[in-house]
């Protein structure tokens, strides 16, 4: 920490930044507010103190913008009882209270004129809203900084983008620069006289791997030829190993070689002479690979690394044809690189905890309803047909806890499947094995609410949001393709975060299920290896062992005082 900043833990802002307390100061000494609206601003900027930073006084919580975004943007709102509206009003007014207070530059509308002006009606006329939503301020900004339509740039955008971090406090400055870019780009395909310059889109992966383009083309052919051997399903073939890889498998060994080749290159290693998997694979270029690994980790074994470590040994044998003594050397590496505990992270069993809290559980549970329920008050018909989608979703991962890889893959006609009509009738979803991760076969019952979701979704809202024929029930908005998978990932961890306020990922419905399953019957993994569609049994034990500790205490408990009443009988 500075000593000379008068901020503790904010080693990255100015000790010359203004604190809140001054925030209050020059609020109270502008004479251009009312006292009603003077006092909303002061009682915003306290209340946001304290939840941000409850354990500083005002003068050490500094007043800038990045800063205060950051923590705000962490807030759970329904964790901490504020509703969405009044937190609206929160943070609607506390950023208003940085503008009174001449932090960041108050908003105001610029009247477009000339060029920028006649471009906008026609941006207007074309009745799309993702044109009107992402160019809405754009215009302006270049406007106001003399530029002309036909004189924008990615450079341009830079500038837009860091007067955006300046003086967006509670907004998300990244999302609104890509939606942007995103509108400009489509306002070049559709809008008569708009400028051909198109600008390039942000890159909001957080990923040090290298694109396939910077090796030798020979190394990701020679990983391809590998992993499309590790595909077959001939049985007699003794190349490969002895199962056929799932195409989700498949993905991840790819990407793995990828990051390990990122790796050595990274370490010093000359990207030339990566050439194939036997020059990748070498166990002396594997300990510099995965040194550089574990440095880039902090130290953390597991998971990622794990996964990179366990990909070269598998290459290594099945790919380049190592001899058995560099073999058992990748052996013992990639054992060592996945020693982990087994069972859930600490983050996946303090989100669980949250769910011991019947009310919370609730929260989730008729979250779908809730969001059906927000649909209905949505104007504009793609976004209430992407709300309603969620809620599909989310249905469907209470109902039928399956792998997240799997719902954004489902097929209308080919996993879902009636049989019988009116009240009789049942909805089933079936994934053949080939598409599930462990090769197991699910045919899962669908409750009959989930359903009747299901089938208005497909009739009623899902056709403003897929404007071709696709077989996906979660499409692609312009292709016969499954939506993206961050884009969902995104909207349903945001639905969640925003109505039930815990953070939770798709993927944690499944480790939710156990929990509800072992909450009602303590030691029941049985139930949940069979509903998790778990191979074998001592994975859903070792996963799940302890989830049911309440339950059993409090089973325990109960046994005691009626033990305790029989003496007293």
């Amino acid at each position: 920490m500075n000593q000379h900043s008068p901020f503790p833990d904010a080693d990255f802002v100015s000790p010359t930044a203004p604190s809140l307390a001054v925030v209050l100061e020059k609020i109270r000494a502008n004479q251009g507010i009312s006292a009603i609206r003077a006092r909303d601003l002061l009682s915003s900027v306290t209340r946001m103190a304290q939840i941000i930073r409850p354990d500083r006084p005002l003068a050490e919580i500094p007043a800038d913008p990045e800063w205060c975004r950051i923590r705000i943007a962490k807030v759970l709102p329904a964790s901490i009882g504020i509703s969405p509206k009044t937190w609206a009003n929160l943070t609607s007014n506390f950023a208003k209270a940085f503008e009174a207070a001449g932090i960041t530059k108050q908003r105001f509308e610029i009247k477009l004129s000339g060029e920028w002006a006649t471009l906008w009606e026609r941006v207007r006329g074309s009745g799309q809203m993702r044109l009107t939503a992402g160019l809405s301020r754009f215009p302006r900004f270049c406007q106001r900084t003399d530029l002309q339509p036909g004189d924008v740039t990615d450079d341009t955008l830079a500038q837009y983008a860091a007067a955006l971090r300046r003086n967006e406090l509670t907004g998300a400055p990244d999302i609104a620069i890509y939606r942007t870019v995103r509108a400009w780009n489509l306002a070049v395909d559709c809008i008569e006289g708009w400028p051909k310059c198109r600008l390039t889109v942000p890159d909001r992966r957080r990923s040090y791997s290298l694109p396939w383009a910077a090796f030798p083309v020979s190394l990701e052919a020679d990983v391809d030829c590998w992993l499309a051997m590790g595909s077959d399903d001939d049985i007699f073939s003794l190349v490969g190993p002895r199962h056929a890889l799932a195409p989700s498998t498949v993905k991840l060994r790819k990407g793995s070689i990828q990051r390990f080749a990122t790796a050595l290159v990274n370490a010093g290693h000359p990207v030339d002479s990566l050439f194939d998997l036997r020059s990748l694979v070498q166990p002396d270029l594997v300990v510099t690979g995965l040194k550089w690994l574990l440095n880039h980790s902090r130290g953390k074994v597991g998971g990622g690394i794990g996964n990179i470590a366990i990909a070269v040994k598998m290459a290594a044998k099945h790919g380049a044809g190592l001899p058995p003594e560099d073999l058992t050397k990748l052996a013992v590496y990639a054992q060592r690189m996945s020693e982990t505990q087994p069972g859930m992270t600490a983050k996946n069993r303090a989100r669980m905890d949250a769910f011991k809290d019947p009310a919370t559980l609730l929260k989730l549970l008729h979250l779908p309803e809730t969001l059906a329920r927000q649909a209905e008050t949505v104007k504009d018909p793609s976004r209430r047909a992407a709300t309603f989608e969620t809620a599909t979703a989310i249905a469907i991962l209470i109902a039928c806890p399956i792998r997240f890889d799997n719902l954004c893959n489902l097929e209308m006609d080919a996993h879902f499947h009636t049989i019988g009509r009116g009240r009789t009738q049942q909805m089933f979803l079936r994934i053949p094995r080939a598409m599930v991760k462990n090769r197991v076969d699910l045919n899962l019952t669908i409750p009959p609410v989930v359903a009747s979701m299901i089938a208005q979704f497909i009739n009623v809202h899902r056709p403003e949001l897929a404007t071709t024929a696709s077989r996906f029930l979660f499409t692609k908005r312009s292709d016969d393709a499954p939506v993206d998978w961050n884009t969902l990932r995104r909207r349903i961890v945001e639905a969640i975060r925003k109505n039930v306020g815990v953070e939770f990922t798709p993927h944690n419905f499944r480790h939710l299920a156990a929990l509800i399953l072992l909450s009602r019957y303590p030691g029941a993994y049985e139930e949940v290896r069979r509903l998790l569609a778990h191979k074998n049994g001592s994975t859903a034990f070792y996963h799940y062992v302890g989830l049911e500790i309440d339950a059993a205490h409090r089973r325990f408990t109960e046994l005691l005082s009626e033990l305790v009443e029989q003496g007293r009988g």
